[in-house]
């Protein structure tokens, strides 16, 4: 998929996800059927925008989580190893940082926490998890490309192509936590420090 395509892609998906009845990340938003049984949910009075969220934060740091430590700690060290018993591990955890309030969410399928970082990134325009820090960059490394782009490229396109490496970039730096996490969780289990893991 070329540039261009690949930039209606996620234009696309992005106006999709806006557009009028669904401009919210929420549980639930819409009637749905399945099986025999017919769900209905109406939207949460805690449910947001996406351009409300001010930042986000890879892992338990937010005061709910930590609220879950003095559980976490008293638990039987046989039970982390299925996750059946385990509330969540530290890689499935992320808050979303509102004007007023923090949204913490746990996501338990590693593919699906990929793809929403890479979307809040994307959308965001962010390196650390706050809102528009990519920004300065952008504009920097885009003015460059300028002087030495060629003739074929446009501005569009160039713009687009920064955008889309820093969001690479970033979630790149976010798989490195989850690994450093894993690695660190592992080392718990077996009453190791990490030197001792690795060596």
């Amino acid at each position: 998929m070329d540039n261009g395509a690949l930039k209606r892609n996620i234009e696309q998906r992005l106006s999709q996800f806006e557009a009028d009845g669904a401009p919210y990340i929420s549980s639930a938003a819409h009637s749905f059927e399945r099986g025999e049984h017919k769900y209905k949910n109406k939207m949460s009075s805690a449910s947001f925008k996406l351009k409300d969220i001010q930042g986000i934060v890879f892992g338990p740091s937010s005061t709910r989580f930590w609220l879950f430590r003095k559980h976490m700690i008293t638990m039987d060290i046989k039970n982390f190893k299925d996750p059946k018993d385990v509330p969540w591990y530290s890689w499935e955890c992320l808050s979303l940082q509102l004007k007023h309030r923090d949204v913490d969410i746990v996501i338990r399928d590693q593919e699906n926490m990929t793809k929403l970082l890479k979307f809040l990134i994307y959308s965001m325009d962010t390196i650390d998890g706050e809102k528009g820090s990519s920004i300065p960059y952008q504009t920097f490394l885009v003015e460059n490309l300028k002087k030495n782009k060629a003739t074929d490229t446009s501005e569009e396109e160039i713009e687009f192509k920064v955008r889309h490496q820093l969001m690479k970039k970033t979630s790149l730096k976010y798989s490195i936590l989850r690994i450093r996490q894993k690695i660190s969780f592992m080392a718990f289990m077996k009453k190791m420090t990490i030197q001792e893991l690795i060596l």
